[in-house]
């Protein structure tokens, strides 16, 4: 069983786990569009591999007076399309849910030791900027952990 997890920011990323294991991941692919930099929607679905059965995706929202917000929605339109497309079953999780489910805070180093504890060897979890593919990671464990029956 393949299970998907994107973090849709522009400093998120995105991880598969093959039967619970980390299996493939990347950074999101970032366009620039005149004066903005979005998130490259083609690049996301070449790199996800097919086959995906089920996908989890951040379900994040901005802030009124955010800058960027307009960037961000369109990031995570192309997140959770590309998931759409790619996946049979989806699913929503807020931070704060899956988060919990960790015992994690916003901390972004957390996440990462996280990952690193709960799939070893992967990227360099030592770099912060990998903390999407990390968080992507742990919401398809949340996935995996809360959605599916055990036999």
């Amino acid at each position: 069983m393949i299970t998907l997890g994107i973090d849709p920011g522009i400093g998120g990323g995105w991880a598969t786990l093959y039967n619970g294991k980390l299996d493939q991941w990347g950074r999101m692919p970032k366009l620039k569009v005149r004066s903005k930099t979005l998130v490259d929607a083609a690049e996301l679905f070449n790199q996800i591999p097919p086959g995906c059965y089920q996908g989890v995706v951040e379900l994040v929202s901005g802030r009124p007076g955010q800058s960027g917000v307009f960037a961000f929605g369109h990031s995570t339109g192309s997140a959770t399309a590309v998931a759409m497309i790619r996946c049979t079953k989806m699913e929503w999780v807020s931070p704060q849910v899956w988060k919990k489910h960790f015992g994690l805070s916003k901390d972004k180093r957390a996440s990462l030791d996280a990952a690193r504890m709960k799939f070893g060897p992967g990227p360099d979890w030592s770099v912060l900027a990998n903390d999407g593919i990390a968080e992507a990671a742990l919401m398809a464990q949340w996935y995996l952990d809360t959605k599916t029956k055990t036999v």
